[in-house]
């Protein structure tokens, strides 16, 4: 083996390196700040709950009760075991075709579809859901590279309007 061989072999060893020390810097940033994050969401989830069971409510904010609480449990449910059990499986399977993050944005978006049917189907505007749908931002935003958290908070504030406009306007919801 010649010079050159050796030193694009060291090169690549050394990038190599450098890409697992990001991968597990990127896991431990994920295990810090999930606990919270998700103690954060189930917590929104839990005043959502207490409103709803315990709260004078109109009849147009609670007719689809307790469907939207077990929408809201099932897709907090889910996004609190996405990570730490069903991300490293999607992400082998994926494999290194996509981003490093590409998996965690479809997970936001679809996160962000759910908190809009969940806004609509509660009332619009005035909801007993006003924590959970901002709180749905929070775990994306601290998973997500600055652009696509924006791109995400972009797309999130767009929907919502649309959804409020929607409920408000002169269709009035459901």
């Amino acid at each position: 083996m010649d010079a050159d061989d050796r030193q694009n072999s060291s090169s690549r060893d050394e990038r190599r390196d450098q890409a697992r020390g990001w991968a597990e810097a990127g896991r431990q940033e994920l295990t810090g700040v999930l606990p919270f994050l998700f103690a954060v969401r189930w917590g929104a989830w839990a005043i959502a709950l207490i409103r709803i069971a315990f709260g004078d409510l109109p009849e147009d904010e609670t007719r689809y009760e307790p469907l939207l609480l077990g929408l809201a449990a099932a897709q907090t449910l889910v996004s609190t075991l996405y990570v730490p059990l069903l991300r490293p499986r999607v992400r082998r399977a994926i494999g290194p075709r996509r981003g490093l993050r590409d998996d965690l944005i479809a997970l936001g978006i679809v996160d962000i579809v759910a908190v809009m049917v969940i806004l609509y189907f509660s009332g619009g505007f005035r909801t007993p859901y006003d924590e959970y749908i901002i709180v749905s931002l929070l775990v994306p935003a601290f998973l997500l590279d600055w652009p696509r958290a924006a791109a995400l908070l972009a797309s999130f504030y767009a929907a919502e309007l649309t959804v409020i406009s929607i409920e408000e306007g002169t269709i009035n919801g459901p």
